[in-house]
């Protein structure tokens, strides 16, 4: 499946990690610019939102929470508010990072699916290509460069299989969990809208957590972001970029960020 998990996410888009980043010296403000220019970014309006979540949104307020609209990469005019932004968008309203990789299909790339890349091939030091496996057969792709892109649970996996010189793979995993607290009344209810379409971000500094309106449906697959504590790898020509790459967890949604990281990435590996 090509867009990774941006075709599962609620298609929250914000800054997260800027600071730490550019203090680790990766300045990411014009790619971060860059980024918000071309997906379709707007604050969630009353055309989306359900009355419960309007419901807590008020309340909040009423009680000095400093909770605002949430920023949505969602066409409002195509959304139905089905509320299964996690099963990916039928109706198209969703950004997601498909959206890139058609760009990338028009400009000449070849995108090789139901194919599971195993291992980086290295030599002395060196990447120059990768081995997996597809329904028919093994492969090996080489390459002039190697990015790796598997995601938070994937990637190390792949560096572990490539036995790479590097103590870190397979070590400090971390996820953004969801907590759940739930209340019952009557007449209002959350399941016609996006989730999470107001957000609180006022303790996300000292805390480490943001409050936002959520329902966990029956028998939903809850997804989590998930990253590897970023690593430094001495192999040339060998680069990740993805949410290993975060030294610790953003407790935001990064999706802007990688996409950010990936442009930065592109700049210098060219």
């Amino acid at each position: 499946m090509g867009g990774g998990s941006t075709v599962v996410a609620t298609g929250n888009i914000v800054r997260c990690y800027e600071k730490e980043f550019k203090e680790m010296g990766i300045d990411l403000s014009q790619e971060f610019k860059e980024a918000e220019n071309e997906i379709p970014i707007r604050l969630s309006t009353k055309e989306i939102q359900a009355s419960g979540s309007r419901a807590i949104y008020e309340a909040a307020l009423s009680l000095g929470y400093q909770m605002e609209a949430m920023p949505k990469a969602i066409d409002q005019q195509k959304c139905i508010k089905c509320g299964l932004c996690i099963n990916g968008c039928k109706q198209g309203a969703k950004w997601t990072a498909k959206n890139y990789l058609n760009q990338a299909v028009k400009q000449g790339a070849v995108v090789r699916y139901d194919s599971r890349v195993e291992e980086v091939l290295i030599d002395q030091g060196q990447a120059y290509g990768v081995r997996g496996v597809n329904a028919e057969d093994e492969f090996e792709y080489e390459a002039d460069k190697v990015i790796l892109a598997a995601g938070g649970l994937g990637t190390p996996v792949i560096l572990q299989n490539s036995k790479i010189n590097n103590t870190d793979v397979g070590k400090n995993f971390f996820i953004d969990i969801f907590v759940n607290v739930y209340g019952i009344t009557d007449d209002v209810n959350q399941l016609s809208e996006p989730p999470m379409e107001f957000v609180d971000l006022e303790f996300h500094d000292q805390e480490g957590f943001l409050l936002s309106p959520f329902i966990n449906r029956q028998k939903m697959i809850r997804f989590i972001e998930a990253g590897l504590k970023g690593m430094r790898l001495k192999e040339k020509n060998l680069y990740v970029c993805d949410a290993s790459v975060f030294p610790s967890s953003p407790g935001m949604p990064p999706i802007l960020t990688i996409v950010a990281l990936a442009k930065k990435l592109a700049k210098d590996a060219a």
